[in-house]
């Protein structure tokens, strides 16, 4: 059985990923014997080594050589399809065997990937996608950002809003009140999608449904009190 070049250099950059985690990072990361898709996942630890329970997932592709400012992986749209699928995050690297560099790039549902034929790209800047003692911090922001912490807040805020509009208004000061409460509603909804269009892992199918019907459910009230409102201001 012979060990071709291929298999070698992606042996060679997978176990150069893991190495600089475990050396540079200090974080767990295991390589996975069994690839679809993934090489590898490490889990995510707090500056003084405890586990935060978070995990990023990694696709780890080789080439022999970096030239220039920047470089493209071409890939399949199978594969970016099933990366933007996953429920934590998923991190695309590029690793130049000619100069051990490391480059990464998160795989994101709002990215565009196209290329002018049926495969799809992965591009990276040599400069701001290299593999440094800047990217711990990057990596356990978007695994476990500020932001996401506020997401049970900002549902029981809609939630809220929903309990307060329940009844409908006939008169033009209640009318104005459920304007600026859809108003927020509008804002929350806003912040509560950007979370999840970065971050799918952070909340469960079932709270995602439920937040679902909790938009239409706004929506629709929010058309009543406006046919209210300007019933009210006309007559």
């Amino acid at each position: 059985m012979e060990y071709t070049k291929r298999i070698r250099h992606g042996d060679v950059g997978e176990h150069l990923v893991a190495f600089r985690i475990m050396r540079d990072f200090k974080w767990p990361c295991r390589l996975l014997g069994i690839d679809l898709g993934i090489d590898a996942e490490t889990e995510i630890l707090t500056e003084d080594g405890n586990t935060t329970g978070d995990t990023i997932r990694l696709q780890i592709k080789s080439v022999a050589s970096v030239d220039g400012k920047s470089f493209s992986i071409t890939t399949s749209e199978e594969h970016i399809n099933y990366w933007q699928r996953h429920c934590t995050p998923v991190i695309f690297c590029g690793v130049c065997l000619a100069t051990e560099r490391v480059f990464w790039k998160q795989i994101t549902a709002l990215e565009d990937y196209s290329t002018e034929g049926v495969s799809k790209k992965v591009s990276f800047c040599c400069e701001h996608d290299l593999l440094d003692a800047r990217t711990v911090v990057e990596w356990r922001k978007f695994a476990s950002p500020d932001a996401a912490h506020e997401l049970a807040n900002l549902m029981a805020k809609y939630q809220s809003i929903i309990d307060d509009t329940e009844h409908s208004a006939f008169d033009g000061e209640t009318c104005k009140k459920y304007s600026d409460l859809f108003a927020e509603g509008r804002g929350i909804r806003q912040k509560v999608e950007s979370i999840l269009a970065y971050m799918p892992w952070k909340i469960t199918g079932v709270q995602l449904t439920k937040f679902k019907a909790m938009q239409r459910t706004l929506q629709i009230r929010d058309n009543d009190n406006e046919h209210h409102w300007s019933t009210v201001y006309y007559n």
